[in-house]
């Protein structure tokens, strides 16, 4: 069996959503002849994958003295409080100030605060190919440090493919300058340069690589998407809710993915007397938010908006299953076309999705169409009648019909995802 060497940023139990893809490499790439051998800064909990089911090479987490300093002061995750609403709330002033500093560094330091991880991180690398046979490395991103750690290793003669679950420089929430951003595209092509393969999620994302980079790597350009886990593609039914629910399970982004048209949306098909609200629960399963209590008022239905908090994962998957329909929040930007949701998982829930507000012509407005799994909805008006129409097949029915194809769907399981990483591998592999 070939041996892969695979770096990211994240691989740490605590950190799920940015460490999905790696996991199921790392679980699912043995199936097609490759050893996996991950790369990674000391992790701070167990790993996501048990150690005793893979090889795990830790090197020194220099990140860890400024994560201590910036706790020592009640410094907070910027990202974190965006993501969560509560970026505008007051803190105290050593938060404030902490934030600040750490912010204003990320500005000046390229190409992200993980560059620390670079030396020591491609140091262990070349460690391990001294010492063990590397047929190939995979680098993962974002953020886009590992990809220097990539090309250190390509210099040393390890073949390699860079992944780029989102895009670095032409990334849509990218936050920089002018000056700043030709730093970061002089550097981004300077490393994938050498690069034998790329990677990202999609062709609308590769449309825009291709361009941007100048150059086509020996090995080429591949879309693959994003996907879940297989177990739960045939997981058990549970028992429906009841009542006639609306779900959904993550979390929110003021303005960018949010609730707004879904209650508007509803709103209208109640007061047409299309949905009988006595009979509705509109479910959300994540952080909670103040202003989503203020937009249900304001929509009229505050009586049938319940927002339950945190719940552990299976527990949101139970929900997901129970569900008479699922939402599906995007934001729709046209850079946001190419985009897989993280939310993957819900094709594998067997439950009909309303996708709110997908890029038209995008990944997600195609999606749901392709698989039966769901309906893309862009407005409020379209919002309103697949709603009603989901209620009226639920009222006659006890149930809204779901029309996904278990074959379309399963195209996106882990194991389908990491047979394509490991056709990339064998073509980039030394002979």
């Amino acid at each position: 069996m070939r041996r892969v060497l695979i770096t990211a940023t994240y691989f740490s139990s605590e950190v799920f959503l940015g460490s999905l893809r790696v996991n199921a490499l790392v679980r699912h790439l043995p199936e097609h002849g490759w050893e996996p051998v991950v790369l990674t800064p000391t992790l701070p909990t167990q790993p996501a994958v048990p150690r005793e089911d893979v090889s795990i090479v830790e090197y020194a987490d220099l990140r860890g003295v400024y994560a201590r300093w910036k706790r020592a002061v009640g410094g907070d995750r910027r990202t974190h409080m965006d993501e969560t609403g509560a970026a505008g709330q007051r803190s105290p002033l050593a938060r404030r100030i902490a934030n600040t500093v750490v912010e204003a560094g990320k500005r000046v330091i390229v190409p992200d605060p993980s560059i620390v991880w670079w030396p020591p991180g491609a140091r262990a690398g070349r460690r391990v190919a001294r010492t063990e046979r590397l047929d190939a490395v995979i680098t993962s991103s974002n953020p886009p440090t590992p990809h220097l750690i990539g090309h250190s290793l390509r210099r040393d003669g390890v073949p390699w493919v860079a992944d780029f679950r989102d895009l670095w420089v032409l990334n849509h929430y990218y936050p920089y300058g002018p000056l700043r951003r030709s730093l970061d595209t002089a550097l981004e092509r300077r490393t994938l340069r050498s690069a034998d393969a790329i990677v990202t999620l999609s062709e609308d994302y590769l449309e825009r690589l291709r361009p941007h980079y100048g150059f086509t790597p020996p090995n080429g350009y591949h879309a693959i998407p994003l996907g879940f886990d297989d177990a739960l593609l045939d997981a058990p039914a549970e028992r429906l809710d009841e009542e006639f629910t609306i779900v959904f399970t993550g979390n929110f982004v003021e303005g960018k993915r949010d609730p707004r048209l879904l209650l508007e949306g509803v709103r209208l098909a109640v007061q047409r007397g299309q949905v009988d609200r006595r009979r509705l629960r509109i479910m959300f399963w994540g952080p909670r938010y103040g202003w989503i209590d203020e937009r249900a008022a304001e929509a009229g239905l505050a009586d049938v908006v319940e927002q339950h908090g945190y719940v552990e994962r299976e527990e949101a998957l139970r929900r997901q299953r129970r569900a008479q329909l699922l939402a599906l929040f995007l934001w729709d930007h046209p850079s946001e076309a190419g985009a897989y949701s993280g939310k993957m998982e819900f094709l594998a829930a067997g439950r009909p999705i309303i996708v709110l507000t997908p890029p038209r012509s995008g990944i997600w407005d195609r999606l749901p169409l392709e698989t039966g799994a769901g309906t893309p909805v862009h407005d409020a008006e379209e919002i309103a009648g697949a709603v009603a129409s989901a209620f009226t097949e639920y009222a006659a029915m006890g149930a809204a019909r779901y029309s996904g194809s278990h074959e379309a769907i399963a195209k996106y399981t882990y194991s389908q995802i990491a047979a394509q990483f490991a056709a990339i591998l064998d073509d980039v592999a030394r002979p």
